[in-house]
């Protein structure tokens, strides 16, 4: 698979790189990562990273890349850190000529009908596509290993000191070795909104811990009053679980119709098999699924994960 999505490459002289829609840190700095690597290594082609741009990102890394639908339609897509077309920050993306994927989600029933290097153990996307790099033999110019440790360490927070994957160590070395600076790049992974503090004392005053779980419910007006963006109010579960004593955070978060729920684990709680069980997914300790009004029952969801902790 190594050589053939390397071949692919080689032989395409447009390439689109998409992120998830709401993209973390994660999503963003792998794709932001594999253009520069591309890059330099084939400076010929034009290469374009697209999908919604968040005001954290954009921070960090720049705006996403603007391409029309015919540059789109002859071009070689890679989806990175998302397993489902209905997550892709930029639909078009099943309209590309060919396609090929980076992943580290466990697969789910609902998943793009393309080739795949997916490994479910890494901590982010950006390790997965470092590896693929490195095992090629393509050069990881400075911006792309600090867009890769931006990312590594974004993914990072969902995990606790409990459940934090045993190769963590060995990967964050790789990075640094390879010449990425860690406090360059913890100031972005880490860097908060203004807004962002004011959010999480509020998370806190809303979160219910009851039998072994905790969760929060939040509406629209809640982020947008304190001029907070949706994508990073929907992802403060992990704040949640390590601000508890709970096995298991769930953070409900409103947009209009759309419901997006964001979970977070510790020990052996699989919030990817509880997720699943609603038509969701993600990784045993950090997953999530989006509802909507006609199908979202808050009570069904809580009972169902509290039983799960129950039968543990």
């Amino acid at each position: 698979m190594d050589d053939f999505f390397y071949r692919l490459i080689k032989e395409s002289p447009i390439i689109t790189i998409y992120s998830h829609h709401f993209p973390d840190g994660d999503s963003v700095g792998t794709a932001m990562g594999l253009k520069s690597v591309l890059l330099n290594a084939f400076p010929e082609k034009k290469i374009y990273c697209l999908g919604e741009d968040v005001r954290k990102w954009v921070h960090a890394f720049g705006p996403h890349d603007a391409a029309d639908d015919e540059t789109v339609k002859e071009s070689l897509g890679i989806v990175v850190d998302h397993s489902a077309p209905r997550r892709a920050g930029d639909k078009r993306v099943l309209t590309t000529k060919n396609l090929i994927q980076f992943d580290h989600h466990i697969p789910n029933v609902e998943h793009y009908e393309c080739p795949c290097i997916c490994d479910p153990e890494a901590v982010s996307a950006s390790q997965v596509v470092l590896a693929w790099c490195l095992r090629v033999g393509l050069a990881i110019p400075k911006d792309a290993i600090q867009a890769f440790l931006i990312a590594f360490l974004d993914d990072s927070v969902q995990y606790t000191d409990a459940n934090r994957p045993a190769d963590w160590d060995a990967q964050y070395k790789i990075m640094l070795d390879l010449g990425g600076e860690p406090e360059e790049a913890r100031k972005f992974a880490f860097w908060k909104d203004p807004a962002e503090s004011a959010y999480e004392q509020l998370l806190l005053k809303r979160m219910v811990e009851e039998d072994g779980i905790c969760y929060a419910v939040m509406k629209d007006e809640d982020y947008m009053n304190l001029d907070y963006p949706y994508p990073a109010a929907g992802a403060k579960s992990s704040w949640l679980l390590k601000n508890s004593h709970a096995r298991a955070a769930l953070l409900f978060t409103y947009c209009a119709d759309e419901i997006r729920l964001s979970a977070r684990s510790n020990d052996d709680y699989s919030v990817e098999a509880l997720c699943a069980h609603f038509g969701g997914g993600g990784h045993e300790q950090a997953a999530g699924m989006i509802f909507h009004s006609d199908n979202f029952d808050l009570e069904e969801i809580l009972k169902e994960a509290k039983r799960r902790v129950k039968t543990r």
